[in-house]
């Protein structure tokens, strides 16, 4: 009865493989709202019973935008506007999958105008304020034609094609 004896003795025990891994997502937040252009942080966690840690081996997909990576954390800023359904899938090595989805919503930006001085004409007023600003300019500066971040030759080419004189 194991009390009254010098040994215990117990069955051999085993963990069979093949279980289901499991997949977090960690951000985005469910329903975050992000404008067209705006990182979008990629964060999961993925676990196996017989593998362990399999973080970097989650693959993500969206909806409207197809694959859009692998691995643990990154960022995108790239993503159509809509609704996206974000989903991290993850193989273990026995071929078992497991899937984890949040809804997000890409904000559609309009594109900055070339009159940059707000006179009804691109001419070149607009031209030196675009020129004033070369450069980086961080989240938005109205002489950011193109919304990349910077104002640069490709601001300024689009300007050119709007000119009006």
């Amino acid at each position: 009865d194991g009390l009254n004896a010098d040994t215990i003795e117990s069955p051999e025990m085993s963990f069979l493989g093949g279980g289901q891994p499991e997949v977090y997502v960690i951000t985005p937040n469910q329903f975050q709202s992000i404008e067209q252009g705006g990182p979008v942080v990629l964060h999961g966690y993925a676990w196996d019973q017989e593998d362990g840690t399999i973080a970097e081996e989650i693959q993500w997909v969206s909806s409207l935008d197809g694959p859009i990576g692998a691995g643990r954390l990154f960022t995108v800023d790239d993503l159509s506007p809509g609704l996206h359904l974000i989903t991290a899938f993850v193989t273990d090595a026995d071929g078992n999958t497991a899937q984890n989805t949040k809804g997000i919503s890409i904000a559609s930006r309009e594109l900055a105008s070339p009159d940059i001085d707000g006179d009804g004409a691109v001419s070149f007023g607009d031209l030196l304020a675009l020129l004033a600003a070369f450069g980086p300019c961080g989240d938005f500066c109205p002489e950011d034609l193109n919304l990349d971040g910077s104002v640069d030759f490709t601001d300024v080419l689009g300007l050119l094609a709007a000119w009006t004189g």
